[in-house]
């Protein structure tokens, strides 16, 4: 999930910073790494055991990371109601994660 998120964050720089500095390399480096996540997203899906979890995090993690640099690195301003969502988006990842106990058998009446 981390290799995931790291290529999304990457390609979605790369490609922002090129819209103001014009320059080739960066266009290259963020398509480069948005070709590279269909593959990264085919191994999780085979080492992964539980996917809906995974894919969860990945995208619960997208939106916050891409949401915390644009707001630290591009100075963007995110609405209240935009900072709910996102802290939204990581309580369900939250819930997405929280493994169910296992009821075990009681006592069986005859």
């Amino acid at each position: 999930v981390a290799l995931l998120l790291g290529a999304e964050f990457g390609a979605e720089m790369s490609i922002t910073t090129y819209a103001t500095r014009r320059t080739w390399w960066l266009m290259a480096i963020g398509v480069a790494l948005y070709l590279a996540i269909p593959f990264l997203f085919l191994w999780l899906m085979r080492t992964q055991k539980n996917l809906t979890v995974a894919n969860t995090v990945w995208q619960a993690g997208n939106i916050f990371i891409v949401g915390l640099l644009g707001w630290l690195v591009l100075k963007e301003k995110p609405s209240a109601y935009q900072f709910v969502g996102i802290g939204l988006a990581l309580v369900a990842t939250v819930l997405v994660m929280i493994q169910p106990k296992k009821k075990t058998p009681g006592p069986t009446k005859n």
